[in-house]
């Protein structure tokens, strides 16, 4: 908060050898909650579609007063594919110096770039409501039979060459 002070100064007289002088500061901090981020934005860079991506996004108080988160939501396009884990209790109630962790998921169904804003509303006086950027990008591994059958041969092939697969019987087959 910010800090407010008067200053006295006063005359303290003694003998006439002696003159003493006295500054006496008065004053009070301003009791403001403060809102802090770990991050102002969180790429989950590159997920397997219908997979699950897991962060983290830990929210601070920062100030010298009980900090209030009210609210916490995700909004995005159609499809769903970000998302947080609900915390047990809303509203929580941060002292100073404290903080909590919420963990966010990234689902992607669909094929390529995505991104949604996670919202975070509080009773910091100055910035009620924070927004992170949530983006990932969704990806189709999904290989044809083709490209299968080209891996297993690629496979039984190294075996060979390299001697982790042998042959047994009459053709060493």
């Amino acid at each position: 908060g910010t800090p407010f002070s008067v200053v006295v100064d006063c005359t303290v007289t003694g003998n006439a050898q002696y003159l003493h002088y006295q500054t006496v500061k008065l004053g009070w901090m301003v009791q403001q909650p403060r809102i802090g981020v770990s991050q102002g934005d969180y790429d989950f860079g590159q997920s397997e579609l219908d997979s699950e991506a897991l962060g983290t996004i830990t929210i601070y108080n920062t100030g010298n007063a009980n900090l209030t988160v009210q609210s916490l939501s995700v909004v995005q396009d159609e499809p769903v594919q970000f998302g947080f884990t609900p915390l047990q209790v809303i509203p929580v109630t941060l002292e100073p110096g404290a903080f909590i962790d919420v963990e966010i998921w990234f689902a992607p169904e669909l094929e390529g770039q995505s991104v949604a804003t996670l919202q975070i509303v509080s009773t910091d006086p100055d910035v009620s409501l924070v927004e992170i950027t949530l983006s990932g990008e969704g990806l189709d591994l999904e290989i044809t039979p083709e490209q299968q059958i080209r891996a297993i041969l690629g496979v039984l092939e190294e075996g060979f060459v390299n001697g982790t697969i042998t042959g047994e019987g009459r053709g060493h087959s």
